[in-house]
């Protein structure tokens, strides 16, 4: 099971451009500027009192593990093998409302003279954490414990496992302030180094949000009288996928599950075809955003399929999913070393709320 946060502020900063700020811009920024010599970090929070209150109202239990995702939208230059670090930052700082393409400000001298500059917006900065509150040092203050992850050869989406800094948050042994991502130390200072990963922002106007994803293994197989199924040989089919969800919505989706080709017997025709067998225990489930084919919910131990007296299920939340968009679900089973996918053409819709 998941439960997916979206961020409640992010930034990008740059040394080149001390004073800018880009709290609305769509585009979160990493690494070095083009020329090797400047840093490019981004600064990222989630609203850590909403995922507490989930935790003690039982909705996420805890022993959760927590990633932080965030989607590629370019990478340049990057090194083999280069690491992206999350530190928690120990100040707060004001997003702003900046892009880093600012409009361009036509100003008046006393004379009526225009003179052109750039809008300087307020909130954080390479130099300042909020409007008139500079950083002890700049580029951002944060704590030395960090975390780590390589951009893939080719570049991917990126993943880190925060469940360290939530579990300091949490037990309120640092103030939540959010995450600084940034190179590490070595590479920022290396004047050769002048990669740079670009990620979509909380502004986005794609499918591509930044997530904070709380994540459990809720499988639960109780086998009672229902009979196994032949994984290479079966059919699997939603029964009750509504063709519409709320975002927000917790949807428990029951499997039909009977062999293609049931054996002949004396058996009635009906109970033949009825759909009453269940999937062994390496069965999960993924959705996807059918019009971009992007995975929301991958095949993982997080995406499982239990069994009860009923049958086969599995349980997901509608988060992290567009409203007026379609969504698809599809079914892997592995038993014995055989591997199958199932998709049974199924869709749903998140409605517009």
């Amino acid at each position: 099971m998941r439960q997916i946060f979206s961020p409640t502020k992010d930034a990008s900063i740059y040394e080149q451009f001390a004073t800018r700020n880009t709290g609305h811009d769509e585009i979160l920024e990493v690494g070095k500027d083009n020329h090797g010599t400047d840093r490019v970090r981004s600064l990222i929070q989630f609203d850590i009192a909403a995922i507490s209150a989930s935790i003690v109202a039982g909705e996420i239990p805890t022993t959760a593990s927590f990633d932080l995702k965030l989607f590629i939208a370019r990478a340049e230059d990057i090194q083999i093998g280069q690491y992206i670090i999350a530190q928690p930052l120990s100040a707060s700082w004001q997003e702003g409302a900046g892009f880093f393409y600012q409009n361009v400000n036509t100003a008046y001298t006393s004379s009526r003279v225009p003179s052109v500059g750039f809008f300087e917006d307020d909130g954080t900065t390479w130099n300042n954490k909020q409007t008139g509150s500079a950083w002890t040092s700049t580029g951002s203050d944060y704590y030395t414990s960090s975390l780590s992850s390589s951009l893939a050869d080719p570049v991917v989406d990126m993943t880190f496992d925060i469940t360290t800094f939530m579990g300091l948050w949490l037990s309120g042994s640092i103030v939540n302030n959010g995450i600084v991502l940034k190179f590490p130390d070595n590479n920022e200072s290396d004047h050769k180094n002048n990669g740079n990963a670009k990620f979509f922002s909380r502004q986005t106007h794609t499918v591509y949000i930044p997530q904070l994803i709380a994540k459990w293994n809720d499988q639960t197989y109780i086998t009672g009288s229902i009979s196994g199924s032949s994984p290479n040989n079966a059919i699997v089919v939603p029964k009750n996928i509504s063709p519409s969800y709320r975002s927000g919505e917790v949807v428990r989706v029951d499997l039909s599950v009977r062999d293609q080709y049931p054996l002949k017997t004396f058996d009635t025709l009906f109970s033949a075809y009825a759909g009453n067998q269940r999937l062994p225990t390496s069965s999960y489930f993924s959705i996807i955003d059918v019009q971009s084919n992007t995975t929301i919910i991958p095949f993982d131990s997080y995406s499982t399929i239990s069994s009860d007296g009923s049958g086969s299920y599995f349980n997901f939340r509608v988060e992290g999913m567009y409203s007026g968009r379609f969504y698809k679900v599809l079914v892997k089973v592995i038993n014995q070393g055989y591997q199958k996918i199932y998709d049974s053409g199924h869709f749903f819709i998140v409605e517009i709320v």
